[in-house]
């Protein structure tokens, strides 16, 4: 929700600046990626599969191991960048900041960490806004 709301502002401001209509749809042009895993109970797939079909999300699925799995995403489409949901108080953000990359001996990439250091309440005031 807030790439997607970024991303709005920007192209609403890159129209008015180029004084075209407003009324237009926006594409969002970021993919998403989703670790299905077998012990997933199976609402958390649909949920996640009606999620991205209601945004019009470009998702990838990978069912590989995380590491295994962005190694061969990394190989068939070049990313450079991925936005994550981490949290300061989260295990994995240790030593983490808004820019990190990735660790050694994962496939390189720069993660983006644009809630680091937002709270669970300013998570969820967000969503409810």
């Amino acid at each position: 929700h807030l790439l997607r709301a970024g991303y709005y502002l920007h192209e609403e401001e890159r129209i008015h600046s180029n004084e075209e209509p407003t009324n237009c749809q926006f594409t969002f042009p970021i993919r998403t990626i989703y670790f299905e895993s077998p012990s997933a109970f199976p609402e958390i797939n649909s949920f996640t599969y009606e999620t991205a079909s209601t945004y019009g999300s470009q998702m990838d699925i990978i069912r590989l191991d995380f590491k295994s799995g962005l190694e061969a995403l990394l190989k068939t489409k070049p990313i450079r960048a991925i936005f994550l949901g981490v949290r300061i108080g989260d295990p994995t953000a240790v030593g983490q900041e808004q820019f990190s990359p990735s660790s050694p001996g994962w496939p390189p990439f720069m993660r983006v960490n644009p809630i680091l250091d937002w709270s669970y309440r300013d998570v969820w005031a967000f969503l409810l806004t």
